[in-house]
């Protein structure tokens, strides 16, 4: 990257070596910049030209995107100087502060980003940075709060390395009966973790076009979504950043889920464990298998009798119709005088 503090019509070798070379800059004017000059190499925006400046302070922009601004404050900072003439974007920019004049707050630039082709650039349109520094050591009683910002500037700008800012962790299948987990990585874009996005996934059934969507929740250094439950079929999905021109697409499977079908072959390790060796078989071995059962003693015939004994006595029912036929003969021979 290249920095070009105060730039007047010395810097125009500068600034066209950086544009020949795809350089990213940070452009910060100071009390001898020629405002005609930088217009004249810029098209991303223009400065109404005018020799009077204004003393303004900062507004943080909470909304800024660019990379993570949580942690930094900067309430009645110093004024700084600016020109007076109006800013005038040709490009949307990525305000980080705005200006502040008075008690009047302005939707004027004072600091911003935007990119350009495969270039990133920032722009600190005030003389007197140093000021907000020092106000940084008298508030904190150290430098970290404002080098924390200006070296998450730097890194931004240090780079066009192109990384997805937005990453979905996912697989092409799972099964009906699993615990589905989707997650997600989203980054601002100096890449560092966001952790204040609105994630939400759009699921729609290929062949019936049913529609769910789904909200991912902040879960440590990630996002995630639980998708357990729905049907089983193929889905196409499309997970999007809200207030932000992320989006990641893509396809998946959820299969019903059949034990029977989980394993295709034996488990034949398993059943030498149990059995030994010696006894698996395996297809084509009928022979040996026959031969194995004829052999086995516990295979053999066994032929088996038992024998009950039972008194008499234990019969009740038969025992008395037998005394009670005894009794009746006797009565009739002593009738007939046989006895």
């Amino acid at each position: 990257m290249v920095i070009f503090y105060s730039p007047d019509n010395a810097f125009a070798k500068a600034y066209s070596q950086a544009k020949q070379l795809n350089k990213n800059t940070w452009t910060i004017t100071g009390p001898s910049t020629d405002y005609e000059f930088l217009n004249s190499q810029m098209t991303a925006y223009s400065i109404e030209l005018d020799e009077e400046v204004d003393e303004v302070q900062p507004i943080l922009n909470t909304s800024y995107t660019t990379f993570n601004l949580e942690g930094y404050s900067y309430d009645d900072y110093p004024p700084v100087q600016v020109p007076f003439g109006a800013v005038r974007m040709n490009t949307v920019p990525n305000v980080l502060m705005f200006k502040s004049i008075g008690d009047v707050e302005t939707q004027q630039p004072l600091w911003f980003t935007y990119e350009e082709n495969d270039t990133r650039h920032a722009v600190f349109l005030a003389e007197g940075f140093w000021r907000w520094r020092a106000q940084s050591y008298l508030e904190e009683k150290d430098f970290k709060n404002w080098d924390e910002l200006v070296g998450s500037q730097i890194q931004y700008l240090a780079s066009n390395k192109r990384r997805n800012r937005l990453e979905i962790d996912y697989k092409t299948f799972y099964y009906q009966n699993q615990k589905i987990i989707i997650n997600a990585q989203y980054l601002d874009k100096n890449y560092e973790f966001e952790d204040n996005g609105i994630l939400n996934m759009t699921l729609i059934h290929t062949t019936t076009d049913r529609q769910i969507v789904r909200p991912f929740i902040l879960e440590g250094n990630s996002y995630s979504v639980d998708l357990s439950g729905i049907g089983a079929g193929d889905y196409r999905f499309t997970v999007k950043v809200e207030n932000d021109q992320l989006s990641q697409s893509g396809s998946l499977s959820i299969l019903e889920f059949d034990v029977e079908k989980q394993f295709i072959s034996a488990q034949d390790s398993d059943m030498q464990q149990l059995v030994g060796v010696e006894s698996v078989y395996y297809q084509g071995q009928m022979e040996q298998v026959v031969a194995q059962l004829m052999q086995n003693p516990l295979l053999k015939p066994v032929e088996r009798s038992s024998t009950s004994y039972a008194s008499l006595i234990d019969w009740k029912y038969l025992l008395g119709i037998i005394l009670l036929l005894l009794g009746l003969e006797w009565f009739l021979r002593k009738y007939n005088g046989l006895i």
